[in-house]
């Protein structure tokens, strides 16, 4: 013989059932009227008490933003802002010299794709880089980067110890860079070095001062400035 199997009571019916008797218990003692109204209210209306049951939920199409609460501006996804980066030249041992022989000046990060400070670079590190390309022709001017991970070789070279290394080749002599690491202070400190070849000192304070200076310089005195 096959057995039944009998469900419990929903949600509903057994709530219902035990307003029945408190109703029952309250018509027998001095339970506020108010109350006794409550609870009648609560069984005349009782369809519209939430169920267990997933057969009485409401149907519906929900889509995932219904579900998920979340600030529209928060990247949920953990994937980065693209940044364009057509400025900034990919090098590698297979063309790291002849770049730099093409070019007076080259500025290269030696990077690590999982470094959180060279991800904070990258879109500083592109931006003076466009910056820079509008003003300089790439044979005067470029900015490279090198994934250190992948071209050992180089970063063995050149020393790099941490990440991001940052060196500025002047015809293909290495200098550090320990600026800053924002568009600004990258801008402004490469234009420094691409100052003037020749300035000319018209006074003893502009003497005094270049001599005083850090950076190295080599004075002419001439009886004239025509050729």
């Amino acid at each position: 013989m096959g057995s039944t199997t009998m469900s419990p009571p929903s949600f509903p019916v057994v709530l219902l059932l035990l307003l029945l008797a408190t109703i029952a218990a309250a018509a027998g003692s001095n339970m506020d009227e108010e109350v006794v109204d409550d609870l009648q209210y609560l069984i005349d209306n009782s369809d519209d008490i939430p169920t267990n049951d997933p057969d009485g939920w409401p149907e519906g199409d929900y889509d995932d933003d219904d579900l998920l609460f979340q600030d529209q501006d928060q990247d949920l996804t953990g994937h980065q802002p693209e940044i364009d980066e057509t400025h900034v030249v990919v090098l590698a041992a297979a063309n790291f010299s002849s770049f730099l022989a093409s070019s007076h000046h080259v500025m290269v990060e030696f990077y690590a794709p999982w470094c959180g400070h060279c991800q904070e670079l990258a879109p500083d590190y592109a931006a003076a880089a466009a910056h820079l390309a509008a003003h300089h022709h790439q044979a005067h001017l470029a900015l490279a980067k090198v994934d250190a991970t992948e071209e050992t070789d180089l970063a063995q070279k050149y020393d790099v110890q941490g990440f991001p290394t940052i060196l500025f080749f002047i015809d293909g002599v290495p200098r550090g860079y320990n600026g800053a690491r924002t568009k600004e202070a990258i801008v402004d400190w490469i234009n420094k070095k691409l100052g003037p070849a020749v300035q000319n000192v018209t006074s003893v304070d502009e003497a005094q001062s270049i001599l005083t200076g850090d950076d190295k310089a080599v004075l002419a005195f001439l009886d004239t400035l025509s050729v």
